[in-house]
């Protein structure tokens, strides 16, 4: 395998150059690459992997169609149900088009779905008053926040702070500073899915924590599936969920169909793992960036009264 690599650093059998990566490994790719070029080629574990190290190799990768597959034997197909996370090809673009065309319907990004977002910072400004005079950890509160805006483009609802339901997508959402150990199984997928599917006992703690949360949310999701069939009207979608059954039951009689309940189940833990754990590390480094330079957020507030005034929220036409 090594010979079809692009010239790389030679490592150790079986584990590759896995040792030697220390620290931060974005930092051993720069010095890595000052040697072999911005392309080099390295095995981690048992996977060959190609480093591309600056933005025009990147760009040159990733306009060709062959580098977007998604590795077929991952550690997350044995964490996680089918979705967009584990699909590639054919069935990966028409699942994410008809997400992409579904959210849209359902306000992503319209007015409607602004007023979601308005509502939710406003019980966020709550549970953060309650707090004044003492150190507030954003780091529980913002995830609540954000993964609720997630549940009203998926279960057309919010979730109350206190809800069970609700902390589990939390805890999901949460940064666990040991799971990049569990991330080096990532490098072993065959070995990594073995132990999980069969060995759980010898997983590390981050990955069976991971794991149960993951059940779980499972068991909430199949109790919105339920309610939402048995709620449905096909010509008023609330949310995804009623748009991707009625797409099931419109399918249910053709072959092979992608548009199955294992897929909603992964595409709507997918939503809430990549669509919240975006927003929620910007909200987090804008955050720090106004407490570190307090007069740029004096500055911010000045323009918002300035041009909103206080009588109101912002909102999306505020842009223009």
């Amino acid at each position: 395998m090594r010979k079809k690599l692009p010239p790389g650093p030679i490592g150790l059998p079986f584990v590759g150059y896995l040792p030697f990566l220390k620290g931060e490994p974005s930092k051993e790719f720069v010095q890595i690459a000052k040697k072999y070029g911005p392309v080099f080629g390295i095995q981690l574990g048992s996977c060959p992997v190609v480093v591309l190290n600056d933005w025009p190799s990147i760009k040159e990768a990733l306009t060709h169609e062959s580098a977007l597959a998604r590795p077929k034997d991952s550690l997350l197909t044995a964490l996680l149900p089918p979705g967009f996370t584990t699909m590639s090809g054919d069935v990966w673009k028409a699942q994410r088009r008809f997400a992409s065309r579904q959210l849209r319907n359902v306000g992503f990004g319209r007015t409607s779905m602004a007023d979601h977002i308005i509502d939710e910072i406003n019980h966020l400004s709550k549970e953060i008053d309650t707090s004044v005079g003492q150190a507030c950890d954003l780091q529980t509160l913002l995830p609540i926040s954000v993964s609720n805006n997630i549940n009203s483009l998926t279960f057309g609802r919010r979730f109350d702070y206190t809800d069970t339901r609700k902390k589990m997508f939390d805890e999901f959402l949460k940064p666990d500073p040991n799971f990049n150990l569990a991330g080096i199984l990532q490098f072993f997928p065959k070995l990594g899915a073995f132990v999980v599917t069969n060995m759980r006992f010898l997983l590390p703690s981050s990955l069976r924590t991971c794991k149960v949360i993951v059940e779980e949310i499972r068991k909430i999701i199949k109790t919105e599936y339920v309610n939402h069939k048995q709620t449905l009207d096909q010509n008023n979608h609330r949310d995804y969920f009623d748009a991707f059954i009625t797409e099931m039951q419109k399918s249910s009689n053709g072959e092979n169909t992608t548009f199955n309940y294992e897929m909603l189940e992964g595409n709507t833990i997918l939503l809430f793992g990549a669509g919240s754990g975006t927003v929620l590390i910007t909200l987090e480094w804008s955050l720090l960036i106004l407490a570190a330079y307090p007069t740029i957020q004096q500055q911010i507030h000045k323009e918002i009264d300035e041009v909103i005034g206080r009588e109101r929220s912002p909102n999306l036409a505020d842009r223009n």
